[in-house]
């Protein structure tokens, strides 16, 4: 693992940020990011990707762990999984959306 400043982080990046110098309070993938000195990114945390893309900001002088290899994998498999786990939940709300709406039309 290698330390970046947060301004250069990438979409598709794995990192795990320190906050109140504890081990990493957030770790999670990259899927988009804007700006340079103050970083918006959205992401997947690993911890609760099963909410799905979350948006985040960081000071781009900000520390962060960028995560490889078979960590990083592993990151990314588990929040595939949770992902797929929400996918049948979101499937019924849609239907439960769909019948509310129908109700309607009567």
């Amino acid at each position: 693992m290698k330390k970046i400043k947060a301004s250069a982080i990438q979409p598709g990046m794995v990192i795990g940020i320190k906050r109140n110098k504890s081990e990493y309070d957030d770790i999670c993938l990259v899927t988009a990011k804007s700006g340079y000195s103050n970083v918006e990114y959205t992401h997947l945390d690993l911890q609760d990707a099963y909410g799905g893309l979350m948006i985040g900001s960081i000071d781009g002088k900000t520390l962060v762990e960028v995560v490889t290899g078979r960590k990083r994998k592993a990151v990314i498999s588990k929040i595939k999984d949770d992902v797929f786990r929400n996918l049948h939940d979101t499937e019924n709300i849609i239907n439960t959306i769909n019948l509310i709406e129908a109700m309607d039309k009567k």
